[in-house]
């Protein structure tokens, strides 16, 4: 493996470690949430509910840019813009 691809496969884990280690939680903190609405019933919690949701697809969204990198491919002007 040349240094560039061994580069490509650190950065590639650790991003992906990453998307992990914060989705994991947050999906917990949003089904705890969404459980006890006694508890969380006034509207900042339901504006805080669906932020999260919205980040958690945002943040499987972002983790497919592994299979990008590690193609070596933007796919195409305009996606990568995107």
């Amino acid at each position: 493996m040349s240094t560039r691809r061994t580069d490509e496969v650190i950065f590639v884990s650790i991003y992906l470690i990453s998307v992990i280690l914060t989705i994991v939680p947050y999906i917990i903190i949003l089904m705890i949430i969404k459980r006890r609405q006694k508890e969380f019933a006034g509207s900042a919690y339901k504006i805080m509910f669906n932020l999260g949701i919205v980040d958690c697809i945002q943040l499987l969204a972002h983790s497919f840019a592994f299979i990008f990198t590690m193609a070596d491919s933007t796919f195409s002007y305009w996606i990568n813009k995107v």
